[in-house]
């Protein structure tokens, strides 16, 4: 018995989640109503639990015979015992799309009613593990040069699937507010859109590390598949911020009312997801090292503070903060968005560096961009926690000072932790690295001044 690669591990673990899951229906089992649909035997709803316990239990099985290397001794033919174990991946993949596509409110004989923005969600999910389920066993003699990458960059992009079939299981007439109404089938195509990018970016993450094929090894080397997975990546993100502009509060026929502060955050993390996919891809033949550790917790970081400036800009309102008066909308979209471009520069610098067209004062210029951005970042923090008051947002309620501080506490310590993890995976000037290791120590030290005050 060998030792259980990262793959086996999360293998085993998509099985058993997929098992529970099973159980989870088998105790909850009865008879059914679907709204759109009809109604559904208590015999078959425990049918359909129990070949999903089965399903996982196919699976948790294969991936421990993988583990030991004891499937050569069974009974049954390699290519057969592996045409199964994908035959019952894609199963799971299958029925996962069947109930987003037929996904209604689930009326449960003696447990209740289940929303259809539930039964959706649980159809995604399903879709979501059968496709990790088949990456993991189409790559698993292929182990990874980075396993925490490599994990990450596949959920990134399974995580916008989930989202895009989520959005076409729920799709139906929706008003915004401020904005005007949505019809359903233009909701359904962005859900689809939305799909295809996320399958797009998976596919990226599935193939193999090294193709034998000559024209699509050329096509998808190193340099245009990055340019590919930075495309998808960009058209997530565009339309996550173009959303986040005109988020409101919705309606959703046949779902209901969803306050705007739920639709900012959903935007906020479709930007995330878009913005990690060409993060994650740079990063993917980096040995999981101090240096490819410390460049994946500086990206974090700073993709971290991109987030909070998209969230700024949905949530921008007017504002009336107590002791400073009325901010204006376009004052407080302006703060999220200079956020939002500070942190897209630092990030920059992370995918140029290193590039031999920009020589060596390019190389230079670049090293030395995250530190003067990440400072301003810095003091910037400083000054929203040192003005902390209460505050109130128009279309949003009142945010009291305890959370305005914290805010603006947690942007000085983003800022300097990125500074400090750049200054030290990265080779920068050495009056760089003084100038960025002072700013951090000053910031650091004036968080309890600025408290005080």
């Amino acid at each position: 018995m060998r030792t259980p690669s990262s793959r086996i591990i999360i293998g085993l673990i998509l099985g058993w989640v997929l098992t529970f899951e099973g159980f989870f229906a088998l105790s909850v089992a009865d008879s059914a109503t679907i709204a759109g649909f009809g109604g559904i035997k208590g015999t078959t709803f425990t049918t359909a639990a129990v070949q999903l316990v089965l399903l996982g239990v196919i699976i948790s099985i294969s991936w421990a015979f993988q583990s030991c290397k004891f499937g050569i001794h069974l009974s049954l033919p390699p290519k057969v015992m592996t045409a199964t174990v994908y035959l019952t991946m894609l199963l799971v993949t299958m029925e996962g799309l069947v109930v987003v596509l037929l996904a209604g409110d689930v009326t449960v004989a003696g447990w209740g009613t289940v929303g259809k923005e539930y039964i959706a969600l649980v159809g995604a999910q399903m879709c979501a593990l059968g496709l990790l389920s088949l990456r993991n066993w189409r790559l698993r003699e292929t182990p990874p040069t980075n396993w925490a990458v490599d994990l990450l960059g596949s959920l990134a992009a399974v995580l916008l699937v989930l989202e895009g079939l989520t959005a076409m299981g729920i799709a139906g007439r929706t008003v915004i507010e401020d904005f005007g109404g949505i019809g359903g089938g233009t909701f359904y195509l962005a859900g689809i859109q939305l799909l295809l990018l996320g399958l797009l970016l998976f596919i990226m993450w599935t193939l193999p590390p090294r193709l034998s094929f000559s024209r699509l090894g050329r096509l998808l080397s190193d340099r245009w598949s990055w340019v590919i997975v930075m495309t998808l990546g960009t058209l997530a993100a565009l339309e996550a911020l173009v959303a986040s502009t005109l988020a409101g509060r919705m309606v959703i026929a046949d779902i209901g009312s969803i306050s705007k502060i739920y639709v900012v955050v959903g935007c906020s993390q479709l930007f995330v997801l878009g913005l990690a996919a060409p993060l994650l891809w740079k990063l993917r033949n980096a040995s999981l090292d101090r240096r490819a550790l410390l460049d994946l917790l500086n990206v974090t970081a700073m993709t971290v503070l991109a987030f909070e400036g998209v969230f700024a800009i949905g949530l921008a309102a007017q504002t009336h903060i107590d002791g400073l008066g009325i901010i204006r909308e376009r004052t407080f979209l302006l703060a999220g968005a200079q956020l939002l471009v500070l942190s897209l520069l630092g990030l920059s610098a992370f995918f140029v560096q290193g590039n031999l067209l920009l020589g060596r004062l390019g190389n230079r210029a670049f090293s030395s961009l995250p530190v003067a951005v990440l400072t301003l970042i810095g003091l910037e923090g400083l000054a929203v926690t040192l003005l902390a008051s209460n505050m109130n947002i128009s279309d949003f309620g009142g945010i009291r000072e305890r959370y305005v501080l914290l805010g603006g506490v947690q942007m000085v310590l983003l800022s300097t932790t990125a500074l400090l993890l750049w200054v030290r995976s990265r080779r920068i000037p050495p009056r760089c690295m003084k100038v960025a290791i002072s700013a951090a120590i000053f910031l650091v030290l004036m968080i309890p001044i600025a408290i005080l005050l």
